[in-house]
């Protein structure tokens, strides 16, 4: 998706100019339909992240995805393997992302120990799939 030129309406194809400092949008109507487009997004994503973490758990079949991967060793991973590791990799960003809330300081140290012990726990548990998926392994 590409982002809006500098001072112009971050809504899709409006074009027109923003003012005042820390806007986005031209008037309250775009600001509105921004706000739901944004939800939605979210929405969407939040159900893709537990349909993926669903699959990586074994509490339901993996989503159906048509395509591959050939790795530089002529290993070819298939479309489940490809879920998988996105999941994977999904929970790990997640998890660093909260952890990074530290560099901001709204977090506590014992906190930061916390989120860090799950980012390990993430961190294995991609490490784990990307071993289990790999052929030869």
């Amino acid at each position: 998706m590409t982002q809006p030129a500098p001072g112009a309406c971050a809504l899709p194809n409006c074009h027109a100019p923003v003012t005042g400092r820390g806007r986005r949008y031209c008037c309250t109507d775009h600001s509105g339909r921004g706000r739901n487009l944004a939800n939605i997004k979210e929405r969407a994503a939040s159900a893709e992240r537990q349909v993926l973490r669903d699959a990586l758990d074994g509490k339901t079949p993996p989503p159906s995805h048509v395509g591959f991967l050939a790795t530089t060793e002529g290993a070819v991973l298939n479309g489940q393997a490809l879920v998988e590791l996105r999941a994977a990799l999904g929970v790990l960003r997640s998890a660093a992302a909260l952890a990074d809330a530290r560099q901001a300081g709204q977090i506590t140290p014992l906190q930061y120990a916390g989120r860090l012990r799950v980012v390990r726990g993430a961190a294995e548990k991609a490490a784990a799939a990307v071993e289990r998926l790999l052929p030869g392994q």
